[in-house]
């Protein structure tokens, strides 16, 4: 199920979740536009002028092409990047895009038309959030019930402390249909006994879960929501099943993986 998100602004005041859309302009004349720029500013992935829009939520920096990382970092070092052209990051700005990432912050876009000549492009920081606490079932893959207790900390922050909940056991276990015969896979959810959900938070970013199995030992997990996808790539499931001879039990964070799907590809990067 794909969660809608809330983008909150970091600075004082209202939250802007989306810019003014100008129209886009002919000729790139933008000063500090390099030769290099505008030449590539005419030739897209597949050869034709301009790029075809992404239809990710989130834009990662790192995977930009380098004409429109060179808007980018203009915006960002000096506070808006202006043309009297084009702007090619319209271009890429499909009808999902909420936010860029770059390194571990988040920034809105906000694309206006100053006059008639002119476009510019500003970006915010932000905290996207989804509009619900996103949960995580968890799973006994042994043959027993076991007692556990959980915390979830968000940072140095405890956002969830739960004692003494029972896991049952797991009844029919088998290898997921998905997987190629001979290999192994996660585990059927049908065929998990759960009836327990942790939790985690609504904030993108990364958590830590820490699961005590029987008073016995505490181990942590990390769990990261939120990403650069246009798919709910999130964890799917936490399963505590039986540990090596150093431990007694292990938890593993669980996410499918569907290897036919590049969720977070776009069009240029075919």
């Amino acid at each position: 199920m794909r969660r809608r998100l809330v983008l909150t602004a970091v600075a004082t005041g209202a939250a802007t979740i989306a810019g003014c859309t100008s129209e886009r302009a002919t000729d790139d004349t933008n000063e500090g536009a390099t030769d290099d720029t505008n030449e590539r500013a005419t030739d897209g992935d597949d050869g034709t002028d301009g790029y075809e829009p992404c239809e990710l939520s989130i834009l990662s920096y790192a995977r930009l092409p380098e004409a429109i990382k060179d808007e980018v970092d203009v915006a960002l070092k000096e506070g808006q990047y202006a043309t009297e052209g084009e702007l090619l990051w319209s271009e890429i700005s499909g009808p999902e895009l909420e936010a860029l990432k770059k390194d571990d912050s988040y920034y809105t876009p906000i694309v206006d038309r100053n006059g008639v000549k002119e476009t510019t492009l500003q970006f915010k920081e932000i905290t996207p959030q989804y509009d619900e606490t996103i949960t995580l079932p968890i799973y006994n893959s042994t043959d027993k019930s076991l007692e556990i207790s959980v915390t979830v900390k968000d940072g140095g922050r405890t956002v969830l402390e739960e004692t003494d909940l029972t896991l049952q056991e797991l009844t029919d276990p088998t290898l997921d249909e998905r997987e190629p015969e001979g290999e192994s896979g996660p585990l059927k959810e049908e065929n998990l006994s759960h009836d327990k959900e942790i939790p985690i938070g609504s904030e993108y970013g990364e958590y830590t879960v820490e699961i005590t199995v029987e008073d016995q030992e505490t181990i942590s997990k990390a769990v990261e929501l939120g990403g650069a996808s246009r798919f709910d790539d999130n964890p799917d499931y936490i399963l505590v099943q039986e540990g090596s001879k150093e431990q007694s039990f292990s938890v593993e964070i669980i996410t499918i993986e569907y290897p036919m799907y590049d969720p977070a590809a776009c069009p240029w990067e075919h």
